[in-house]
């Protein structure tokens, strides 16, 4: 695995669960930042929390770049209380059983999930401090970090990246 992507799904009616326009919209811009960072040839997965808010922003992402995509509970836990830790080191077996036959792992959830996982994926994973944009705490839905794993750092994807032209192919 070259890069991880944690993306905090796009905004969803509070009642169904399901993506409002807006959270459509969100993963649209979302498809256009992500396309950038997987290479030609580069083999990519998403991988989603099975929450309706979640598949759905999910399935737009997978659609949009022509990638497989993957349901698992594990992803829907929210990793605070006694299981925290377990549900953290469950997460990165996950991921990791996937990183030899993956470039880019794409993984969809909530905040608790994509605010907390990138320090922890930094340290046990890659073996060292989380660099790069560390201000994890105010992720916002329809927004992602990219974990670059060879250059060791963390960037956050917002929608200002793209409507700034920080990203063009």
């Amino acid at each position: 695995m070259r890069k991880l992507a944690l993306v905090h799904h796009g905004w969803a009616d509070a009642s169904s669960g399901l993506l409002t326009p807006f959270g459509f919209a969100q993963m649209g811009r979302l498809v256009r930042l992500l396309q950038v960072m997987i290479k030609e040839g580069e083999k990519a997965i998403v991988l989603s929390a099975t929450a309706p808010e979640a598949v759905q922003s999910s399935g737009i992402l997978a659609s949009g770049l022509g990638v497989s995509v993957e349901n698992h509970d594990i992803l829907q836990s929210v990793w605070v209380g006694a299981r925290k830790n377990e549900h953290l080191r469950e997460t990165l077996a996950l991921i990791e059983s996937k990183s030899a036959d993956y470039d880019v792992i794409i993984v969809v959830g909530n905040y608790t999930y994509v605010g907390g996982f990138p320090a922890f994926f930094c340290d046990k994973h890659l073996g060292e401090k989380l660099a790069g944009d560390a201000r994890i705490e105010g992720i916002m839905r329809g927004e992602s970090f990219v974990i670059d794993c060879e250059k060791k750092t963390c960037r956050r994807l917002t929608k200002r990246m793209l409507e700034g032209g920080a990203f063009k192919k």
